[in-house]
């Protein structure tokens, strides 16, 4: 049987990917990926992928619990009927660890008697702090990790130490404006996030960075 591997593509730079993404896409013939064909782009340009059967699997953007078990299990299905024979390899943007929709069909593929390997990457938060040219912590510093529609974010981005909010982008304005409220109601310190003009449609660094001084 067939090996499931997570690759995760990093931030958005093609040169983000690790030496092991690149060799693991480049022995498995069978790519799958999520049907809106980002993290395969960015794929695509650091690897060659002419003669790869690429699968795309859809996931709908829906906060509708049972219709998106449904879309895991038939991309579960779907990958489970291609390990019968091959390997197969997953792209996932960032890292596959950080709220990637890998997990839970990794998690259905296990449980059909395959094996999975994760492939580590680049989150957009360390790409835009090595953009920023900053620290993302530093001495006994924390990081809070904070999705963009985390219930608590507001209570979140006055936290001690590091704040990131993941996946900024699609809420931008609303984010930004966030922070700003923090610093109008006395909270202080330095804001430190990706400009605006540089967080572009393809998900490149969707990541803000906020430090105190």
């Amino acid at each position: 049987m067939g090996i499931l591997y997570g690759v995760s593509v990093g931030a958005g730079d093609p040169e983000l990917l690790t030496v092991k993404a690149v060799r693991v896409l480049e022995k498995c013939r069978v790519i799958a990926a999520p049907d809106d064909g980002l993290a395969l782009s960015i794929a695509g340009q650091a690897v060659n992928l002419l003669g790869k059967e690429i699968v795309r699997l859809s996931f709908p953007m829906t906060k509708d619990r049972a219709g998106l078990e449904i879309s895991h299990e038939k991309a579960a299905e779907a990958l489970s009927a291609i390990l019968e024979k091959e390997d197969a390899a997953f792209v996932c943007l960032g890292d596959i660890s950080v709220y990637s929709t890998f997990h839970y069909i990794s998690e259905r593929v296990r449980q059909r008697g395959f094996k999975v390997e994760c492939v580590a990457g680049v989150t957009s938060f360390c790409a835009a702090a090595a953009a920023l040219g900053i620290p993302l912590v530093s001495g006994k510093e924390p990081l809070v990790i904070i999705p963009a529609h985390c219930e608590s974010r507001d209570a979140l981005l006055s936290a001690d130490g590091t704040r990131v909010v993941m996946k900024s982008a699609a809420d931008l304005t609303n984010v930004r404006g966030k922070i700003y409220a923090a610093e109008n109601v006395g909270l202080g310190g330095e804001r430190l996030f990706f400009p605006e003009d540089e967080i572009s449609d393809t998900g490149y660094f969707t990541s803000f960075i906020i430090k105190n001084e």
